[in-house]
């Protein structure tokens, strides 16, 4: 091999492994700052992934001459970096199952994951239909209440994005007759 193959090699090589560790940094903190790996478990989840995370990067540099005997170094980052795709998102998905589903207890724990409850609170719960009073045993006190003697609106704060995110509901003479979502 000629010393300029050889030069050429090392970069592509440097150039793959700098990349690869872009791609993995870049999408761990996407990860680690959404609400839900941050709210679980008081971060537990956070902690799984940089173990994952910093395991798919440091073994195919540690074994490197080892997994080079078996494959090449690129698709050696290539396994490792899917096999830490499939775990991560497994445990995503898993967390999301879990927060998912409504619960009062869930609810009032996890304030700014409860975007993730709607679906199941509207279809287990049916909201609209239920007075006042019970709307509240339900779902406790709403962050804001404004309206008039016959339209009263409840919103309960559901999460962040670029604003914050509010359930609506609107009640018509104590009855609950509307819900949707607000930005603030």
């Amino acid at each position: 091999m000629s010393k300029q193959n050889i030069i050429l090699n090392t970069l592509c090589t440097a150039a793959l492994i700098i990349g690869w560790a872009g791609i993995l940094f870049v999408s761990f903190f996407l990860l680690v700052f959404s609400p839900m790996f941050t709210s679980l478990g008081n971060g537990i989840l956070v902690n799984i992934t940089a173990i994952i995370y910093i395991l798919v990067f440091v073994l195919p540099i540690l074994f490197r001459k080892r997994i080079t005997k078996y494959f090449s170094l690129p698709l050696s980052f290539l396994i490792f970096t899917i096999i830490s795709v499939v775990l991560v998102g497994s445990i995503l998905a898993i967390a999301k199952g879990y927060i998912s589903d409504f619960s009062q207890e869930k609810w009032g724990k996890y304030e700014s994951l409860r975007i993730y409850m709607i679906d199941d609170l509207e279809e287990e719960h049916g909201i609209v239909g239920k007075t006042e009073k019970e709307v509240l045993e339900l779902l406790g006190e709403p962050m804001y209440n404004y309206g008039n003697e016959t339209i009263i609106r409840y919103e309960y704060y559901a999460g962040d994005g670029i604003d914050s995110y509010y359930y609506e509901i609107v009640f018509e003479n104590g009855i609950a007759k509307d819900t949707t979502f607000a930005q603030h």
